[in-house]
């Protein structure tokens, strides 16, 4: 079971969508965890590293979700 908070939400993995306040029921594998991104959200990511900390070579990608 998952919460989704007040507003429209997208699932990252697998683009269903979903509008909250709500208590959800969802099927997930275990190699994955559900990851939802909120409409009109800006969410940086990087590649997977040896450290944290960004180099000056390491590349930032922004996802933009469309929405609000």
């Amino acid at each position: 079971n998952a919460w989704i908070p007040p507003g429209s939400w997208t699932n990252v993995f697998n683009g269903q969508k979903y509008t909250g306040p709500a208590k959800v029921t969802l099927s997930v594998p275990l190699d994955q965890m559900p990851v939802f991104a909120r409409d009109g959200a800006i969410i940086p990511t990087q590649d997977p590293g040896v450290t944290s900390s960004a180099g000056p070579n390491d590349r930032l990608s922004l996802d933009l979700r469309p929405g609000a």
